[in-house]
């Protein structure tokens, strides 16, 4: 229709049609909402933990002494160490120790590289081939060597004095049986030595010789002796040695030794090749003057 006649919407119907729609929106977004917008991840609740830690009590340490003014000092108690009493046996006295079995310590072994220990006073035995019985020292040595050895003890003497000793052969095939006096516990110091050479055991002489050189300055006549025992008899001072032989029969030629200290020596001497030897010394005295 056309002209003025045409007919209109009353302009309050249609505000009233707009209220509505909006109305309507608000409701529809109200209740989609929560599912379009994303929900907030919830933050964790912390749960506090405590940690206890143990009180020490400092507990004081012992001490030797209080301090003065300090009441929190703790004395250590006294408790007294127990050292073990040992007493050692003194070695018996040279000429003494062969009557109980027993070499004294107070003997010095030669070469010196013969191993030793020492119990009660006394040396190990045997001693190289030394070994002590009813008050006799005995040895006896078969063997071979490629040079001159010597085997014996050393006894320090008395500044003036007096030595014996007996020695009774078993076997002298070959080697030497020698006593003397040194002025050092060494067959190469100055000395003298009374040497039997080998033979019959019944009837040897004793030859005198200055040491270390070992030059003969007496030998003696064959001596008849059944059973075969053989004694030596020395006197020396700082100046001299002297010596008789076979209960003071045959005295030998004064022989000037000056030391302070000299050594009374036992033993025997084995020579290149094959040797055997053997004997037994006896009734040593030593005495003081």
């Amino acid at each position: 229709m056309t002209g003025p006649n045409r007919a209109r919407i009353d302009p309050t119907i249609i505000a009233a049609l707009i209220g509505v729609c909006g109305t309507v929106t608000v409701a529809l977004i109200s209740i989609m909402a929560p599912r379009l917008v994303p929900q907030a991840t919830p933050i964790p609740t912390w749960t506090s933990v405590v940690i206890f830690t143990p009180t020490i009590t400092n507990t004081p340490i012992p001490t030797d002494t209080v301090p003065a003014g300090d009441p929190t000092s703790t004395p250590a108690p006294v408790t007294p160490t127990l050292e073990p009493t040992f007493t050692p046996i003194p070695p018996p006295p040279i000429g003494m120790d062969w009557v109980t079995g027993c070499i004294s310590a107070l003997w010095a072994p030669y070469p010196p590289s013969i191993l030793t220990e020492q119990r009660d006073g006394c040396l190990s035995q045997p001693l190289h081939k030394f070994v002590a019985n009813n008050g006799h020292l005995a040895f006896l040595y078969d063997d071979r060597v490629n040079t001159a050895e010597y085997y014996g003890l050393f006894a320090l003497l008395p500044a003036d004095g007096t030595a014996s000793v007996k020695v009774q052969l078993s076997d002298l095939e070959r080697g030497e049986i020698w006593m003397g006096i040194f002025s050092a516990p060494d067959i190469n110091s100055a000395g003298m030595i009374l040497a039997i050479p080998p033979g019959n055991i019944n009837r040897r002489p004793i030859v005198q010789r200055s040491m270390p050189t070992q030059e003969t300055i007496l030998e003696s006549i064959n001596f008849e002796q059944n059973p075969p025992v053989y004694d030596v008899f020395f006197s020396f001072n700082s100046n001299s040695v002297e010596a008789n032989i076979i209960n003071n029969s045959l005295p030998m030629n004064p022989f000037a030794l000056t030391s302070t200290q000299k050594y009374l020596f036992i033993g025997y001497q084995v020579r290149n090749g094959g040797n055997r030897i053997g004997a037994e010394f006896y009734d040593l005295v030593i005495q003081a003057r």
